[in-house]
């Protein structure tokens, strides 16, 4: 998960709003991207455990679908932000769950 300050101005919404903060579930915006390669959609739910502590989880629903501006220099040509998915060795990265400015804190993320 992230928070992108002003993502607004970097991205442009294909679909659905930007994420509100305080929402319950929390809200969450992906990348075009991002949403193709995990196969989600506008409203679904998207439940994330934690590996290293099993009794934490976070639900977060869908709503907005984002598509970056790859000219613009904010994203500093990082893959997983242009395009949702980045080879990491033998792992592929999907991501992020971009959620309002202050639900990492709410939710938790360190």
């Amino acid at each position: 998960m992230a928070t992108f300050e002003g993502l607004e101005r970097h991205a442009s919404l294909v679909e659905g709003t930007w994420a509100i903060a305080g929402e319950t579930p929390s809200q969450a915006t992906l990348s075009a991207g991002a949403a193709e390669a995990i196969g989600v959609g506008l409203g679904d739910v998207i439940v994330l455990r934690d590996s290293l502590r099993p009794d934490r989880s976070a639900e977060l629903v869908v709503a907005g679908i984002w598509q970056p501006d790859r000219e613009d220099p904010f994203w500093l040509g990082r893959p997983l932000e242009l395009d949702g998915t980045e080879l990491r060795g033998a792992f592929t990265e999907v991501g992020p769950l971009v959620v309002a400015d202050g639900e990492l804190a709410r939710l938790g993320v360190e």
